[in-house]
């Protein structure tokens, strides 16, 4: 079995590279498949296929409630403990719950697509809707190797996955398929991940002892994956694009499905980066807490300074070239999703801080307070929603949508400060917020100044340029932090870890911890 190491900086960074790996290959795989999807089939037909992609993806999200959240908790609680065991007894629990859950669901998605799908898109519907099966049963083995933070254990599914994907795209759109050979490569690639994910888990819990699950522990899973239930579907109406349905139902203009969607795939994408590090903590935090629960204030609070480090230079710098971005890669039929990118990526920075804040309360097992500010947020997002989507379309889904996540990501965070020894290092955030300000004035300056095609090399380069000067201006790293980001460096191929060196110790050097 892979052999939890002890959650330190250096459990992190490794695990870190192997979810940042897999990470970069989606994001480059979306890239590469949406865009010409886009430029091929235009944003009328392409917002059916949104849709349905949509409702497939939330179904598997709505079926897996539960089992794999339990699974990677308890699983990494169990071997933080040495009770190798016990951590055998919940996978094979919740593989069992998962199976059963997964097949009932797959069977209602079929009768609802003969219902309700759409005839002119039926291969396309029950595609997608078949992916609901294999998506949902590969999350077990996924969150088990999460739990034993062994994050390198998920490459390869995910890297021969996403080659069969791109390939089946790019062969469907070169040969007049369209969306029904799309939608084909999307199922042929969830049943190959999930079985290069299934065997090698399995692999590795038979080296574990066979023990009978406790019965308190089977209690304790119980009512935590009953409270995850009611977490993942208020997250679905905050979080996973819910604002889609209310755009459906309040615009006629179909399109307006692609430019919301579209705005929203990039502004993921570019959320990426901390969620690397925020996945990567939450899987060390449920481990901490089986090994020394003492330690996790002090994990959360890295984890929030970090996640925004990451997080925001992606995510402002994204808004501020939207105007350069959306035209030269999808073309000027999407010129309308341009503000609709704007906002939503700007609107995106509380999703990076969010995640850390519910594997804190997970870790602790106090999920009501992630139910309560999700419900207070789901009912801002759907409220503004429906005031503002008649009026402005897609651009008020995006201020919906973003208005919620902000209610969501404070509301956490609020409760975490006003009840447990976390203190944030507001001194440091305060300059790491005026550094992303400096990227974001740079970047939209330039961005507006040219063409699309001339501006966005530039815009780019100089708002990367302005953010870590702004860094160094503002002194926003400290000596501190030139200890954790050193062992990242070594992660960095041998020819660049000197620049990546001598760039960190110039931006550290001189600057006490706030």
């Amino acid at each position: 079995m892979p052999n939890p190491p002890a959650s330190n900086t250096r459990t992190i960074a490794r695990n870190s590279f192997w979810y940042g790996l897999e990470t970069v290959l989606e994001v480059f795989v979306a890239l590469a498949t949406s865009i010409p999807m886009a430029r091929v089939i235009g944003p009328e037909r392409l917002g059916y296929y949104s849709l349905v992609v949509w409702v497939g993806n939330m179904s598997t999200l709505i079926g897996s409630l539960g089992a794999p959240a339990a699974a990677r908790k308890y699983i990494a609680e169990y071997l933080g403990k040495g009770q190798p065991g016990q951590a055998r007894a919940v996978f094979e629990y919740t593989f069992k719950a998962q199976l059963y859950s997964s097949t009932g669901l797959t069977a209602i998605a079929v009768l609802l697509a003969l219902r309700f799908g759409d005839p002119n898109y039926r291969i396309v519907t029950y595609s997608i809707v078949a992916t609901i099966f294999p998506a949902m049963m590969l999350m077990i083995p996924a969150q088990a190797n999460q739990a034993a933070e062994n994050m390198r254990a998920n490459v390869p599914a995910t890297i021969l996955s996403q080659m069969i994907y791109t390939g089946t795209v790019w062969l469907s759109l070169a040969l007049g398929w369209e969306l029904t050979g799309v939608s084909l490569g999307v199922l042929l690639y969830k049943w190959v991940e999930f079985w290069m994910r299934y065997v090698p888990a399995r692999r590795w819990m038979a080296t574990l002892p066979v023990e009978p699950l406790d019965e308190a522990l089977r209690g304790r899973l119980r009512a935590f994956s009953v409270k995850s239930i009611f977490v993942m579907l208020l997250n679905i109406l905050v979080w996973n694009r819910s604002d889609l349905i209310m755009l459906r139902w309040l615009s006629s203009d179909v399109r307006h499905l692609t430019f919301f969607s579209l705005a929203q795939n990039l502004s993921e994408k570019a959320i990426m980066l901390p969620r690397i590090f925020s996945v990567s903590v939450g899987a060390s935090l449920l481990a901490q807490f089986g090994r020394d629960a003492n330690r996790l204030a002090q994990m959360a609070q890295l984890a929030v300074r970090y996640a925004l480090l990451a997080g925001l230079p992606l995510l402002w710098g994204l808004s501020a070239v939207s105007a350069a971005l959306v035209p030269v890669l999808y073309g000027n039929r999407y010129q309308e999703a341009v503000p609709v990118l704007a906002l939503a990526a700007m609107a995106a920075v509380p999703a990076s801080i969010f995640l850390p804040a519910q594997n804190y309360l997970e870790a602790t097992e106090r999920q009501k307070y992630v139910i309560y500010c999700t419900c207070v947020a789901g009912a801002l997002n759907i409220g503004l929603d429906y005031l503002l989507i008649p009026r402005w379309g897609p651009v008020g889904a995006a201020i919906g949508n973003g208005s919620g996540q902000l209610a969501a990501a404070a509301g956490l965070w609020g409760i975490i400060l006003w009840k447990d020894p976390v203190k944030l290092q507001w001194g440091l955030l305060g300059r790491l917020a005026a550094a992303a300000v400096l990227l974001y004035v740079t970047a939209f300056l330039v961005a507006r100044s040219l063409s699309p095609w001339l501006a966005l090399a530039p815009a780019i380069a100089s708002g990367a340029l302005a953010f870590v000067l702004g860094l160094k201006l503002f002194g926003a790293l400290t000596a501190d932090d030139k200890k954790r980001l050193a062992m990242v460096t070594v992660l960095i191929p041998a020819r660049l870890r000197g620049s990546a060196e001598r760039v960190l110790d110039w931006l550290t050097e001189q600057t006490a911890a706030a």
